[in-house]
């Protein structure tokens, strides 16, 4: 059976022409030869008993840790946040393979013996040659590509979303930089209940007749508002500091629990150890928790403490907010409000509510011009300074693609005789593309 490769039609002739601008950006490859390496990270089992799956904001933590022990040899490879690393040049690996020992705790959580070491395997796959890929969309191939031009698709894919995944909240090829400034902005929508939305972006390597482009497109996220966590326990109640979060009714530490439950949080510790973990639980008050504890670190002698009592004997410390509510961290401890902080980035799961959907909706509504500004300033800050990118030697567009297009004219709806115009009894005919269609029999 010989193969044909499919022919695009010839363009049309109809209607008016004109030139648009749309959400691409050239890009040009070079003839390179990647090295595609599989990570395995030994020991790791998830929730659902996968082996080695590797959670992303891990994954980032070991890529990084990696590179501080120059595993990769100061070359620029990328990662894909899971299991797969492309490189420029080949790693200098025995039988192209390499084990790594990892501990990602600092020195002071390693001298109070939390440990968080993993055994990393780096194995090289395969090479990718990214000609394979310019010879199919130049049409010098046969019309079914190969599996080599879809890793090559793949690997820009990793590459060009590389640098944002590890410097930004992202999901796959969605990326969320931290927008500047307190107040809402073009990149930022400020919403009550301690939430707010953040515009990012979206890209994405495509195939194009003749050449490779990047999709790009404005995206959003609705995240969780950081900081102090007393700040943003004000902020999901909505009460007036000070005081506000003083002897709340039962009513008010629901809504609160329900907000701030798994929410992730960062403690600083006396031994200067960082606690991040969940939000598991949130109580009434420091002083109304009671629990059973020694009365002297060296004594056996029980004694009933309320948290705020207990963390200014122990901790030599005045809590502000000892009629406020704590959360619980892990198993049995209670922490304050105002000694936890609220982690940038995190993502807000729940569905919004129609009243803040459509005042979201109204903010996300941007104009073309508006837009393909906003798209332009994020290829330039983002994509075309000093990036990994450019140190693979590819180059891409600074403006958005503008192509040929053709607007035609409407087509001539045609009615049935009994709800057709007075004017046309068979057929009306709109500009811009609307009919008003309420009462009309469409003629078959």
């Amino acid at each position: 059976m010989v193969e044909t490769q499919m022919v695009r039609p010839k363009a049309g002739t109809l209607g008016e022409k004109l030139k648009v601008t749309v959400n691409a950006y050239k890009v040009k490859v070079p003839s390179l030869v990647l090295h595609h390496y599989d990570v395995a990270i030994e020991g790791l089992v998830n929730k659902h008993g996968t082996v080695g799956d590797v959670p992303p904001s891990l994954g980032r933590e070991i890529f990084t840790a990696l590179k501080a022990m120059d595993a990769f040899q100061q070359h620029s490879v990328v990662y894909d946040g899971r299991k797969t690393v492309f490189s420029p040049q080949a790693l200098n690996f025995p039988h192209d393979k390499q084990t790594f020992d990892v501990n990602l705790a600092s020195p002071a959580e390693r001298a109070a013996k939390r440990n968080r070491s993993f055994k990393v395997v780096i194995t090289k796959v395969n090479e990718v040659k990214l000609d394979n890929l310019l010879k199919y969309v130049k049409r010098q191939v046969g019309p079914t590509p190969d599996e080599g031009v879809y890793i090559a698709i793949t690997a820009l894919n990793v590459l060009f979303n590389h640098d944002m995944m590890m410097t930004h909240p992202n999901s796959k090829n969605k990326f969320f930089p931290r927008p500047q400034g307190v107040g809402s902005s073009g990149m930022l929508f400020k919403m009550k209940e301690g939430i707010e939305m953040w515009r990012g972006y979206f890209s994405s390597i495509r195939m194009a007749p003749g050449g490779v482009i990047l999709n790009f497109d404005l995206t959003s996220q609705p995240m969780l508002t950081c900081g102090n966590l007393r700040d943003v326990a004000v902020a999901v109640l909505g009460v007036e500091p000070p005081g506000s979060l003083q002897r709340l009714l039962p009513t008010q530490l629901i809504t609160l629990s329900r907000s701030l439950k798994m929410m992730t949080v960062s403690v600083s510790r006396v031994d200067k150890t960082i606690l991040r973990t969940k939000i598991k639980e949130v109580a009434k008050s420091a002083r109304e928790m009671i629990f059973e504890a020694p009365v002297s670190p060296d004594s056996k002698v029980m004694k009933k403490w309320n948290v705020a009592e207990y963390i200014e004997f122990t901790y030599n410390m005045k809590l502000k907010g000892a009629n406020e509510p704590i959360v619980r961290l892990t198993g049995k401890g209670w922490y304050p409000l105002e000694i936890c902080h609220v982690n940038p980035g995190q993502k807000f799961s729940k569905k919004l509510s129609p009243e803040r959907l459509s005042d979201v909706i109204r903010w996300l509504t941007v104009g073309p011009q508006d837009r393909t500004r906003m798209l332009t300033n994020g290829i330039q800050n983002h994509l075309r300074t000093g990036t990994t990118i450019d140190r693979w030697t590819i180059e891409l567009e600074a403006n958005p693609l503008v192509i040929s297009a053709r607007q035609l004219a409407p087509p001539t709806v045609y009615y049935a005789p009994q709800s057709a115009n007075k004017s046309d009894p068979s057929a009306d005919k709109f500009g811009n593309g609307a009919w008003n269609l309420s009462g009309k029999m469409v003629k078959h």
